[in-house]
């Protein structure tokens, strides 16, 4: 089961457009099986407290990322 979940993640990530520095797909359980209920593109927070150096890392990612377009 833990494939198939991890293979319908995949799956959703591969319907965003472009490489997303950040998602998270939310997945329901119906009675066919998981189903995508949220893939979200965009955190308001995205915990940079929790992670020493993260606002960097992620600026810097990003910044990146611009100039490559």
């Amino acid at each position: 089961m833990a494939d198939a979940i991890m293979a319908l993640r995949i799956a959703a990530l591969a319907v965003a457009p472009g490489s997303p520095l950040y998602a998270r797909v939310d997945l329901a359980p119906t009675a066919s099986g998981p189903a995508v209920m949220e893939l979200e593109l965009i955190e308001p927070s995205l915990y940079f407290q929790l992670g020493p150096g993260s606002p960097v890392h992620f600026t810097e990612t990003f910044c990146r990322r611009m100039d490559g377009l």
